[in-house]
C-alpha cells in the first residue's frame, strides 16, 4: 500500500513538471515579444561598429566584451593602421591622425568606453590630457600624463609588456599601444589624439547641442528618462532644467525674468520624480536627493546660505568653486566616474546674463518642504 501510494506521488509530481515545462514553452515566446530580448538576458549594451571606409570592428568588440584587453590594445592600433593605410610602415604621422575618419575614431572611443564601463577610450585620455595641462605635446606634459595613467612609475616609463592589461587599471591607462611611452605607434600621442578628438567633436557634450533649447515638443519626462536610460547625463542635465522650467511656468514661454526656475517653491512632487530618475538610472550616485546628503554633511541648511560651507558642499560633489563646472569631464556612460552628486547642477541658470549664466548657488534655494 505504502509503495502504492509512494508511486501515485511520483507520478503527479512528473504530471506536474510536465505541465509547468509546457506552459513555460507556450509563454516565452510572448514574453520574448514583449520585452524583445530574452526576459532574463544580461547581455552587453550595443555599439553601432560605423566605418567611413568600410572597416570590420566585430573583432575588437569580442575581445573587449571578453577583458582581454591587451590583445584589444593591439587589435586597435592594428585597425588604426588598416584604416591609415600604414600597415608597412606599422606607424603613424600626425598627418595620419589629422585625416583619421572621424567615423572610425568614434567607433573605436566608444567600444573601449562602453566596454571598460567608462574607465578607457581616446576621448577620456583627450580629457585627461586637457586638464593636467597638455596641449599641443611636451616632453614635460607627456611625462605628467604618463604617471597620472600608470605608464610611468618610479621616474621611468614603463615597457609595454609591464602595463596593467585589466578592467581596474587607472582611468585611461588604455588603449596604451597608440600613446603608451610618449608615442607609442602614433608619432605625437595623446597630443595628436588629442588634437583629433577635439576636431572630430568626440569630446562634445550631447548637452552642447541642448544649450540653446529644445523644440516644446521634446522637453517631456519620456524625453528625460531616455537620456538618462542612455547615460547621457550632460543632455539630462540640460533636459532636467528645460522640464523644470515648463513646469514652473505652467507651460509658458519664457518672459525676461531673471530666474527662469523659483525653485523655493517648486512643486515637490515633480521635484521628487525628478530625483527617482536621477537616483534609478545613475545607480544611486545622482540626484537632489543625494546631494541633499552632502548638504548636510558640509554644515548647510536649506534655506541659508553661508559661502565658507557651501564652497565646502560643491567641493565634495565635484562642483568647481570658480566658475561653472566642467559638465564635459563627466559626459561619460557609467556614473561610477561622476563624483556622487554631481548632476543635476545647471538649475542656476539666467538666460538674461552674458558669460556662463550659471550661479550655483541654487540648491540652497531648493524647497525645503520637499524633503528629499
Amino acid at each position: 500500500m505504502k509503495l502504492f501510494k509512494r508511486l501515485r506521488k511520483s507520478i503527479l509530481a512528473w504530471l506536474l513538471l510536465g505541465v509547468a515545462a509546457t506552459l513555460l514553452i507556450s509563454v516565452l515566446p510572448l514574453i520574448v515579444s514583449l520585452n524583445g530580448k530574452f526576459p532574463f538576458s544580461n547581455s552587453p549594451p550595443s555599439v553601432d561598429l560605423n566605418s567611413a571606409v568600410g572597416a570590420d570592428y566585430t573583432h575588437l568588440d569580442k575581445l573587449l566584451q571578453q577583458g582581454l584587453w591587451k590583445e584589444a590594445d593591439q587589435h586597435t592600433f592594428q585597425k588604426m593602421l588598416e584604416v591609415s593605410r600604414r600597415e608597412r610602415e606599422k606607424w603613424l604621422s600626425v598627418q595620419d591622425i589629422k585625416n583619421f575618419p572621424c567615423e572610425d575614431l568614434g567607433t573605436l572611443d566608444q567600444l573601449w568606453e562602453v566596454r571598460s564601463q567608462g574607465r578607457f577610450g581616446f576621448s577620456i585620455q583627450r580629457q585627461l590630457w586637457i586638464d593636467l595641462g597638455g596641449g599641443a605635446y611636451s616632453a614635460a606634459a607627456a611625462t605628467k600624463f604618463g604617471e597620472h595613467v600608470g605608464w610611468r612609475k618610479h621616474g621611468r616609463w614603463l615597457p609595454y609588456a609591464q602595463l596593467m592589461f585589466q578592467s581596474d587599471a587607472p582611468i585611461g591607462h588604455l588603449p596604451a599601444s597608440t600613446g603608451g611611452g610618449v608615442s607609442g605607434g602614433v608619432w605625437g600621442g595623446i597630443a595628436s589624439l588629442a588634437a583629433r578628438v577635439s576636431s572630430c567633436s568626440l569630446d562634445t557634450a550631447p548637452g552642447k547641442r541642448l544649450e540653446d533649447g529644445e523644440s516644446e515638443k521634446d522637453t517631456t519626462w519620456a524625453n528625460l528618462e531616455a537620456h538618462l536610460a542612455k547615460r547621457e547625463w550632460v543632455a539630462a542635465n540640460w533636459m532636467t532644467l528645460h522640464l523644470m522650467e515648463n513646469i514652473s511656468n505652467q507651460g509658458k514661454k519664457y518672459d525676461g525674468s531673471r530666474q527662469t526656475v523659483d525653485l523655493s517653491t517648486f512643486p515637490c512632487p515633480e521635484l521628487r520624480k525628478i530625483d527617482q530618475l536621477w537616483l534609478k538610472y545613475s545607480e544611486g550616485r545622482l540626484g537632489f536627493s543625494v546631494q541633499q546628503k552632502f548638504y548636510l554633511q558640509t554644515g548647510n541648511k536649506q534655506g541659508e546660505f553661508h559661502p565658507e560651507k557651501y564652497d565646502t558642499f560643491q567641493e565634495a560633489i565635484g562642483w568647481a568653486t570658480g566658475g561653472r563646472p566642467e559638465q564635459e569631464d563627466y559626459d561619460l556612460r557609467f556614473p561610477s566616474v561622476i563624483p556622487q552628486g554631481y548632476f543635476p547642477n545647471s538649475l542656476g541658470y539666467d538666460r538674461t546674463t552674458f558669460g556662463s549664466g550659471f550661479f550655483h548657488q541654487w540648491r540652497a534655494s531648493l524647497n525645503a518642504e520637499c524633503n528629499l
